[in-house]
């Protein structure tokens, strides 16, 4: 970090913000504001911070809107209101304002039922992205990898060309990673993971016979898909799609933070 190569250099305190100088600490006041321009021309908006613990995506009436959960620490109150202009305080956060596209005349129309919908998505997807979050501090194996390939499904949803093949492809991608992950995080060699090639059922069973927490041996179907998929040789439908991306969720919740190895 360049702020950090500076200070050792000069050997002088730089505070983290020029806003912010420290006392009788003129050379290293001097080197904040220069350090702060020099970020702000080189990085622009690519220093600001996601405050996103992850996103997904819903089907309310065929269309697809994509949801926020933010990061939030302690105990913080989600809720529902139809009014837009409460989209909460410090401890709490509306809902529905987590999804910027939703217009006040679209959520005006929305029934109780849909508004349920909408609270459990959200509640649900929140409770995995906090455990994929943990994965992350565990050094789990190829964590980065199924990030990418989760991040690619949504987008391939969302989308203005969106493809609904390479969505649950990359969700599919995204569960075998998850997996197989966790068989490298129980020490299974390398030659054993890679002989269930493909293969989902088998690397579930394996992952159902190693640690105490089980996957569902069916949950697999409904992100299993061939290749073609990727090439519109295989029709899929937007709430297959979802349907994909639900149960690589679902996977997340059912491993848990740290599943226990027998």
């Amino acid at each position: 970090m360049a702020t950090k190569d500076v200070s050792l250099f000069f050997n002088v305190s730089i505070p983290i913000s020029p806003n912010n100088p420290l006392p009788g600490n003129e050379l290293g006041n001097m080197l904040a504001k220069e350090l702060c321009s020099w970020y702000d021309h080189k990085y622009g908006d690519r220093q600001k911070i996601s405050w996103k613990l992850g996103e997904f995506v819903l089907k309310i009436r065929n269309d697809l809107w994509l949801y926020k959960v933010p990061v939030y620490y302690g105990t913080c109150n989600f809720f529902i209101n139809k009014n837009l202009s409460d989209s909460g305080d410090n401890c709490s956060v509306n809902i529905l304002c987590m999804c910027k596209n939703m217009t006040q005349v679209y959520v005006n129309n929305l029934t109780n039922e849909e508004l349920n919908y909408i609270a459990a998505s959200f509640n649900f997807s929140r409770q995995s992205f906090e455990i994929l979050n943990h994965w992350s501090k565990v050094n789990l194996p190829m964590y980065s990898a199924l990030m990418a390939d989760l991040e690619n499904g949504r987008q391939q949803l969302i989308t203005r060309h969106a493809h609904y093949g390479q969505a649950k492809w990359s969700y599919l991608q995204c569960f075998e990673k998850i997996i197989k992950g966790w068989l490298q995080k129980a020490d299974i060699s390398s030659k054993e993971i890679r002989s269930f090639s493909h293969h989902l059922e088998k690397a579930v069973s394996k992952f159902n016979q190693v640690y105490r927490q089980n996957i569902d041996p069916n949950l697999y179907e409904l992100v299993q898909c061939p290749a073609s998929v990727r090439y519109d040789e295989v029709p899929t439908s937007k709430a297959e799609a979802i349907k994909s991306q639900n149960a690589v969720l679902s996977l997340i919740q059912q491993i848990g933070y740290s599943p226990t190895v027998i």
